[in-house]
């Protein structure tokens, strides 16, 4: 899909609400809203579930090429009523048209209002994901709403989920759904992108080890102490004693603030989470 295409398409939207409404052929009723989720790929690749289970964008039992392009069109998801998935990648006209090195994926839904959507992506490259969310008020023409971007650590075949609940004032609430091995996954990505110092990477590979061993065991208790310590070596939480040494400085970039987020979205899984 070209970028103009997908630029004439929402301009198509945003002036002609029930054309859009006539074409389709879901029997839910419009609202026109359009919740907009989008990404590039590589590192990892995205589609969305809502809540009756249906799916929208790439079927992770595919794979795209190194450029982020879906070969196979059968791979691609349109379960999901009133939801397009699209992607653009344009060749580069200097180098005889060669893809770009990511290819731009968007997922639109029209009709979002009081609805709840997870995300997921799975990693296909050690990197950082960004996905970016809005939702447009498309009936009365509004002003989008500025794009909010959630960024995640990916390792290859790695699973990042977030649930995206939309409310009837278009706006939405995300949260981050993190499991028992997405704070280890996270640190050998960070590691692998030498965003943490190697002494570091040791300790908190051997501190979100043992997180992920108390989490398969059921011991949530130890697994909470566990966590709040890893967020003390975060500089997120103040501790005492070695294990709870602040080493925020040896951690580049935005891997710092992906891994408190997902700590901390992790403890308030757990027992006696408070972590302010």
């Amino acid at each position: 899909m070209q970028l103009k295409n997908i630029i004439a398409g929402a301009i198509f939207i945003l002036l002609c609400p029930m054309a859009i409404k006539a074409q389709n052929i879901g029997t839910e009723v419009f609202t026109h809203d359009m919740l907009s989720i989008s990404t590039f790929s590589p590192p990892g690749l995205m589609w969305m579930e809502d809540s009756k289970g249906r799916r929208a964008g790439v079927n992770p039992s595919y794979q795209l090429d190194k450029y982020g392009i879906l070969e196979d069109k059968k791979g691609m998801l349109h379960e999901i009523p009133n939801c397009s998935p699209e992607w653009d990648n344009e060749g580069d006209i200097t180098k005889n048209d060669q893809p770009n090195p990511r290819t731009y994926w968007l997922i639109t839904t029209n009709d979002a209002q009081g609805q709840a959507y997870t995300v997921h992506i799975k990693g296909i490259l050690n990197g950082i994901q960004v996905v970016k969310i809005a939702d447009n008020n498309v009936d009365k023409n509004a002003p989008p709403i500025a794009k909010q971007p959630f960024s995640f650590l990916v390792t290859p075949d790695s699973m990042k989920t977030i649930k995206v609940s939309v409310n009837s004032g278009f706006s939405f609430v995300v949260t981050r759904l993190v499991g028992k091995d997405d704070l280890l996954d996270d640190v050998k990505s960070a590691c692998h992108q030498d965003l943490i110092d190697s002494k570091v990477c040791k300790l908190l590979e051997k501190k979100t080890e043992a997180i992920q061993d108390a989490l398969e065991k059921g011991h949530k208790e130890e697994a909470g102490k566990l966590v709040r310590s890893f967020l003390c070596n975060l500089g997120a939480l103040k501790g005492a004693g070695v294990n709870d040494q602040d080493d925020h400085d040896a951690i580049r970039g935005p891997a710092l603030s992906i891994l408190i987020a997902d700590a901390k979205a992790l403890l308030q899984t757990l027992p006696n989470n408070d972590h302010h």
